[in-house]
């Protein structure tokens, strides 16, 4: 027990035990992740079909749309400022965290409530959206990088490398859940426009 190589060993595999990707400790980013991935991806093809086929939404129209869901992506350095600069009840990752994806309910919620929105409340909710889950993107990454500083050499990357293969795994499931479950007027089954809403 006193033999420093064997401690040196000891502390290795407990760091990695305390690091571990599927550990209940770590369950927070996995599923952030997760949810990233999905979000990212669900929403996306009905709500184009929706705009395009129930409001018949001009070009025009539809390309403001567009450009409007992918500004948040430019901003993504202030969210990293934010999340830096101001922390709440001495949190800087985890409060915006939750803070985020509480934002991405509620307005999942509202438009649940809505049942039918309008052009306008699509597109500003989809902002909103994706402001909300960029916001969730930047806070998982920057607790992974704050947590690998103390993976060891063995297994280094592990954990950036898992989060990383649960978004893609929930971008995938995103997109078949997305291309299937709003097919009711071709398949006569599915789920309505506020209903995926509510699912997302």
């Amino acid at each position: 027990l006193d033999d420093p190589i064997s401690k040196q060993y000891s502390e290795l595999i407990r760091r990695f035990s305390i690091l571990n990707p599927f550990r209940i400790t770590q369950a927070g980013i996995m599923l952030s992740y997760l949810d990233i991935g999905l979000a990212m991806h669900m929403i996306s093809t009905p709500i184009t079909y929706y705009l395009i086929n129930t409001l018949n939404v001009p070009a025009k129209s539809f390309s403001a749309y567009i450009t409007l869901k992918k500004l948040p992506w430019s901003f993504k350095f202030l969210y990293g400022m934010i999340s830096d600069q101001i922390p709440i009840l001495s949190y800087r990752r985890k409060s915006w965290l939750l803070i985020a994806w509480i934002s991405f309910i509620f307005i999942n919620l509202r438009l649940y409530i809505i049942q039918t929105p309008s052009f306008m409340d699509i597109s500003i909710s989809m902002f909103l959206m994706t402001s909300a889950y960029i916001l969730a993107y930047v806070c998982t990454d920057t607790l992974v990088v704050e947590r690998a500083k103390f993976e060891p050499e063995f297994v280094k990357g592990t954990l950036q490398t898992s989060g990383m293969t649960i978004l893609t795994f929930g971008m995938f499931m995103g997109s078949i859940l997305g291309a299937t479950i709003y097919n009711a007027s071709v398949w006569g089954w599915g789920l309505t426009i506020s209903s995926l809403f509510l699912l997302n």
